[in-house]
């Protein structure tokens, strides 16, 4: 007789936690790739994260909402630019790329917020 080769069932809580840092991840690594999008600001005490699986991902806060998907916040550190553009700018690039991902069934609301702007 064979081993059974399949690969064990995450528990469900492993999973929502897996499908909350990868939005995550990907919403954090689009956000700064936008043009004006200085960083990620986790918040004074460091709050405004997603987290799980000893992972997490500082200036982007993952919640689940009643409908099953995710709401998205993202908080940003931007040069001195025209902000309310921005934050369309990068709204956009998240849904486009959690689109592209597989993932844009997952995603509910995405906000964005302006922590702190910079001047260089």
């Amino acid at each position: 007789m064979e081993p059974d080769s399949s690969p064990p069932i995450a528990p469900a809580a492993t999973r929502l936690a897996s499908t909350r840092l990868r939005l995550a991840r990907l919403a954090a690594e689009t956000a700064i790739a936008v043009p004006g999008v200085v960083g990620l600001h986790p918040g004074l005490l460091g709050r405004r994260m997603t987290s799980g699986g000893g992972q997490r991902v500082d200036g982007v806060v993952v919640t689940a909402v009643r409908d099953g998907r995710y709401e998205v916040v993202l908080h940003l550190v931007c040069a001195l630019v025209a902000l309310r553009p921005l934050a369309e700018r990068v709204r956009a690039a998240v849904l486009d790329a959690t689109a592209a991902s597989g993932l844009g069934g997952a995603v509910g609301p995405v906000h964005v917020r302006i922590d702190e702007i910079v001047d260089f």
